[in-house]
């Protein structure tokens, strides 16, 4: 996955920087390699678990929500990686 596909998803402008989104990215794939999932760039479900994941981050860079996610996102994120894994 590249941070193209996760620009799009977010909906970043040309000229905006993507910095935070590279790194909200790069965490998004560490997570879902230490929950136990494997890379496939070719899976749709994948792709759209990391970015989610990511955006979620990148949504949520300024610590607005303190603490762990909210019921429904941890939902989310167990249901993907259950699938994936």
């Amino acid at each position: 996955m590249d941070i193209q596909e996760l620009r799009d998803y977010l909906g970043l402008m040309p000229d905006q920087d993507d910095g935070t989104a590279r790194l909200c990215l790069a965490a998004a794939q560490d997570s879902a390699r230490a929950a136990g999932v494997i890379e496939r760039t070719d899976n749709a479900q994948y792709r759209l678990f990391i970015c989610a994941l990511a955006s979620y981050w990148f949504e949520n860079r300024g610590l607005m929500t303190i603490g762990a996610p909210s019921t429904e996102t941890q939902h989310m994120i167990n249901s993907f990686v259950l699938q994936l894994r």
